[in-house]
This record gives structure tokens, C-alpha cells and sequence, in this order.
């Protein structure tokens, strides 16, 4: 939610009442400029990119009617019919970008921010490519091939720079504190930076229930049966705005890759 969304009323700034965040997933022919934003926090709140980004993931089952469950042993698996597979989940923002893919700086502040849903061979995917252009450093291009949607078949190119790295080096103030524009691209920077953690927290404290649910034998029956759906966690939103122009002042021509 924006700064003067923080209030609202009935058909005014209520359109995020009852939506939900759902797990990003590529769109066919289409592609991504994505920086992993699931990172410890630093003592000034900002992330510690210093390592590499969090995942986390289960042994899981889809079963119709009760969703993704977390497999706790052989009476899942035989409720499932089949062995679990593991689904694995991180967080991403997704930058905005334009019809040739590349960052538009002119929209830097319209980003989301998305858990991620992949499985095991994606996983291994990324750390070969992690170990090469560590995500902590370099933002990565995704490409869906045309008819690959479905199936989430991507293509993985790193990029030279990560934005929320920039941003983060971005908002410290400038020494002259008389150099408004200086001051000002810092303050949207830090703005950014502070939106961006905020929305990883939220998507955070609910990123196990799009992993799987913990469900009894019971429970599962009861969803097979047509007795409820699994729930989503809670939409995730930003208090932060930065203007157009001193976003522009922040990316400069860091984003020609």
C-alpha cells in the first residue's frame, strides 16, 4: 500500500481489500529482470547482501481438493499416491521493464515484490549460476520461451549489477547536505530500499503456506471431500514512494546491460 493509500474508505484506495500475493510465475515469450531480495538484515535494517539469498522448502504432495501438503511420512504419501517432490520458495522483486526488456527507469517504483515457487533441477540451476554471478551482486534476466509458460521453461542471464545493491549504496547522503539533488535522490533511494524490506517481511511471514500446508490425514479427507480449499497468505504492501525524477537520478546509466 502507497503513503496515501494508508487510509481509505469504501471505493476509495480499497482495490488491495481481499486480494492476495500470489507466487510469480513467467509469462510465455516474455522476459524479467529480477533481483533476489530474501537476505538477513543488517543492524540499519538494510539487507545483508554480503552472502547469499534465502530459500526455503518442503517434501510436498498435491492432492485435488486439499492443495499442496506438506508430506509427514509413508500415510501421506500413500494418501497422495505418489512419492512427494520438493518445492522450494524464495522472494524475488520484479523490476519493470520495457517491450526490449530493459529496466525502465521512468517506472522504477512500480516493482513488485513475489515469492518464488520452483523445484529441485530449477534450484540446482540457479546455484550453478549463483557460483558464477552471485545473486547478492547481479540481478539475473529471465526469459520464458514462447509456449513455456505452462511448464515455467526458462532461461537464466545475469546481469551486471544488482539494483537493490545500487539502491542501497544510493541512499546514503551525499556530505554537501546544500546539494538538494543529491539529497533528495538519497531520500528516494532509502525510500525504496525501506519499501522493498517491508514487502519481503510480509511476503516472508507467509511464504511456508504457499510451500505446502501442514494438514492431518483427517484434514485432507475432509478437503477431498470438498469441505474448504487451501488459503494464500496475506497480500504484501509498501508504505514508500519515490518520485519519478529522482529515481531517474538514482539508477543513472547503470542500467545499459
Amino acid at each position: 500500500m502507497s503513503a496515501n493509500e494508508d487510509f481509505f474508505t469504501f471505493g476509495t484506495n480499497d482495490g488491495h481489500i481481499g486480494t492476495r500475493t500470489k507466487p510469480w510465475k513467467a509469462v510465455d515469450g516474455t522476459s524479467y529482470r529480477v533481483s533476489f531480495a530474501w537476505f538477513p538484515l543488517n543492524s540499519d535494517g538494510t539487507p545483508d547482501m554480503r552472502g547469499n539469498p534465502q530459500f526455503t522448502g518442503k517434501n510436498t504432495n498435491y492432492i485435488q481438493g486439499a492443495g499442496y501438503v506438506i508430506n509427514q511420512g509413508a500415510e501421506w504419501t500413500k494418501l497422495a499416491g505418489e512419492a512427494p517432490r520438493q518445492r522450494i520458495a524464495t522472494i524475488l522483486v520484479i523490476w519493470p521493464t520495457n517491450k526490449s526488456g530493459a529496466v525502465d527507469a521512468s517506472r522504477l517504483n512500480d516493482f513488485e515484490v513475489k515469492p518464488w515457487i520452483i523445484s529441485s533441477e530449477k534450484y540446482k540451476n540457479l546455484d550453478s549460476n549463483n557460483r558464477e554471478f552471485p545473486f547478492s551482486q547481479h540481478d539475473l534476466t529471465i526469459k520464458c520461451e514462447e509456449g513455456g509458460g505452462q511448464f515455467q521453461k526458462l532461461a537464466f542471464l545475469p546481469c551486471k549489477e544488482n539494483l537493490i545493491r545500487t539502491l542501497i549504496s544510493k541512499s546514503v547522503e551525499p556530505e554537501d547536505k546544500t546539494n538538494e539533488k543529491a539529497m533528495a535522490s538519497a531520500h528516494a533511494a532509502k525510500a525504496m530500499v525501506n519499501r522493498i524490506v517491508e514487502e519481503v517481511a510480509s511476503v516472508a511471514s507467509s511464504i511456508q503456506d504457499h510451500v505446502g500446508r501442514v494438514m492431518s490425514i483427517q484434514q485432507i479427507r475432509e478437503k477431498m471431500t470438498g469441505n474448504g480449499a487451501p488459503g494464500q497468505g496475506p497480500a504484501a504492501g509498501g508504505n514508500f514512494q519515490a518520485s519519478a525524477g529522482d529515481i531517474s537520478s538514482i539508477v543513472g546509466g547503470l542500467l545499459d546491460d
